[in-house]
């Protein structure tokens, strides 16, 4: 064990490492601030390291040149959804580099990585404070680069794992009664994506399976819509992605009258097309929603006209992913069982799907306590135990 003492309460640590390729014998130093005896504990501890063969080695490496390689490497081997990379990638940019970047990854502590989440700003011009969401995306996309640099033997352990992160609380969902749908659908009828606007709210379908529809994938004989894909806006473009889940791509049986204004649409789409003549960019031809100049339908412009038509039809305002809770809560609160409105959302399973719309079910258990009690002149004479 070989410390010096460098002043009070200061000691120097030095360790033996195997010798390198060339032969040469190599060490380790450390400054270690504490006890003679703290300094002995912290000693042996990287021993113990060097013995088992996992201790790390200095490294300059910056938290910068981590992100660069986890980017580069790792990521593209998890292939994330392109709306997902894009995400990351913004929120690296804009919450993490700008504090830990330039700090060396052996010198990055807990405190330090508490900080940067704690202190995060909003840059998406709007006010406030960022959401318990977006802090759990930095703390987490924090905690798999250091985990990388842990599996890289950067550092012995990851720091972040004794951070705190904000709980996720989940927010309170936005959507419309049979009123507010009715003044909407009146006001919305002339609209060109007044099929879209329909087909969401009879369908549950998510903002870019709508918008991924193709024609094919619409069986008027059947009465069904099958979803196969997802449109999303990633980077100023709309780009083809997977459903989101495997329970993602499914057959969603459709009402008659709907199926009637996706006819009436598409037909109305065919003479839109005919009058235009050719495009410069056809790439939305064989989508059941495109836009006027032939591509396929910009998510925020369909966002941008539904803000309009509610303003119009006064009603509640709530976000286009609320005509999809529109939906199911309107099926669930009709009695429709809950896995048959897991299936038709697409969801992961039947849990996540109570657990998002479980203030449903109440009222359904008031009224199965009703039928309950409707013999419940006989439980006044039942023997009690105990």
């Amino acid at each position: 064990m070989k410390i010096q003492s460098r002043g009070k309460d200061t000691h120097r640590l030095f360790w033996e490492l195997p010798r390198g390729a060339d032969g040469k014998r190599r060490q380790k130093t450390e400054t270690f601030r504490g006890s003679k005896k703290d300094a002995k504990i912290r000693w042996r501890e990287e021993q113990a390291l060097i013995d088992a063969g996992t201790a790390v080695e200095p490294s300059r490496m910056a938290f910068a040149d981590l992100a660069t390689r986890w980017e580069r490497d790792v990521l593209p081997m998890r292939r994330p959804r392109p709306s997902t990379l894009a995400s990351y990638e913004s929120t690296l940019r804009l919450h993490i580099l700008p504090v830990l970047g330039p700090m060396l990854v052996q010198k990055i502590t807990a405190p330090d990585v508490q900080a940067c989440i704690s202190g995060m700003q909003r840059h998406d011009g709007r006010s406030g404070e960022p959401s318990p969401r977006q802090r759990q995306l930095v703390s987490f996309l924090i905690g798999q680069l250091l985990e990388q640099a842990v599996r890289w033997r950067v550092v012995p352990r990851n720091v972040a794992d004794d951070t705190i992160t904000p709980r996720q609380e989940h927010p309170e969902i936005d959507f419309w009664d049979a009123h507010d749908v009715q003044a909407f659908l009146a006001v919305a009828r002339s609209h060109r994506l007044y099929a879209l606007f329909a087909l969401a709210l009879a369908t549950g379908m998510r903002r870019g399976e709508v918008l991924g529809l193709r024609r094919e994938e619409v069986d008027f004989a059947k009465g069904t819509v099958t979803v196969k894909r997802s449109l999303a806006a990633v980077k100023g473009r709309m780009v083809e992605t997977p459903p989101k889940t495997r329970r993602g791509y499914r057959t969603i049986t459709v009402g008659s009258r709907t199926m009637e204004l996706l006819h009436e649409h598409l037909a109305a789409m065919d003479a839109e097309r005919s009058t235009a003549g050719v495009y410069s960019d056809d790439s939305g031809k064989y989508l059941c929603f495109p836009s006027e100049a032939g591509t396929p339908l910009s998510s925020r412009n369909v966002a941008r006209a539904f803000d309009m038509l509610q303003e119009r039809a006064q009603v509640k305002r709530i976000t286009l992913h609320g005509l999809r809770h529109t939906h199911a809560t309107q099926l669930l609160a009709a009695g429709v069982p809950p896995h048959v409105v897991s299936e038709r959302l697409g969801h992961s399973s039947v849990a996540f799907t109570l657990q998002i719309y479980g203030h449903v079910l109440p009222r359904q258990e008031d009224a199965a306590a009703r039928l309950s009690d409707l013999g419940g002149h006989f439980g006044d004479h039942l023997p009690i135990k105990g």
